[in-house]
């Protein structure tokens, strides 16, 4: 717990650089959001998941990574790294990354009910979201599915790749208050 042992020693924020195990990627990259005393991190993954990253929401290769970093971090390509900088050289590209956290108040605050929100979503990601979300929220009533695009502004014959940010932030905002997440 980065976190932790920053108040242990004092401190009020800290800075992260690594080469992360990419195999490991996508879990230490989701715990980047969890850490609230993050001032900035750097580091370096396989190019196929910085570019993942890195894809705009409301984009086909946009994902649950995409969304959820996008929504704590301002993300940016620091530079591309060939396999032959290394020896011996890696059958995969790289790409370093650099986040800095948004202002605080920038997406859902229950980042971890968020973070299962969009993986329920993304689960079933080929599927529309009325379909999605009818077994997600178990929204059975049209009173319900009224209330839920009232609320949420979404189109629910969309697929999750298709929604912007703010549309992930008013359609979770939603969830919550017509049915909450089981």
């Amino acid at each position: 717990d980065f976190d932790e042992a920053a108040r242990e020693r004092g401190r009020r924020s800290y800075k992260v650089a690594g080469n992360i195990p990419y195999n490991l990627s996508g879990t230490i990259l989701v715990d980047l959001a969890r850490w609230r005393m993050l001032s900035a991190a750097v580091l370096m993954v396989q190019k196929e998941v910085g570019d993942r990253i890195l894809t705009e929401p409301g984009k086909r290769n946009c994902g649950i990574l995409s969304i959820f970093l996008q929504t704590y971090f301002i993300i940016h390509r620091v530079l591309k790294v060939r396999p032959g900088s290394f020896t011996p050289p890696p059958k995969v590209e790289s790409v370093v990354l650099g986040f800095v956290p948004h202002a605080p108040g920038r997406g859902p605050e229950d980042r971890g009910a968020f973070l299962q929100f969009l993986k329920g979503c993304f689960s079933h990601r080929r599927k529309k979201l009325r379909n999605i979300l009818g077994e997600l929220l178990d929204v059975e009533t049209a009173k319900d599915w009224d209330r839920l695009g009232e609320l949420s502004g979404v189109d629910f014959g969309m697929r999750p790749e298709e929604l912007s940010l703010e549309s992930w932030f008013d359609l979770f905002a939603a969830s919550r208050r017509v049915k909450g997440l089981r």
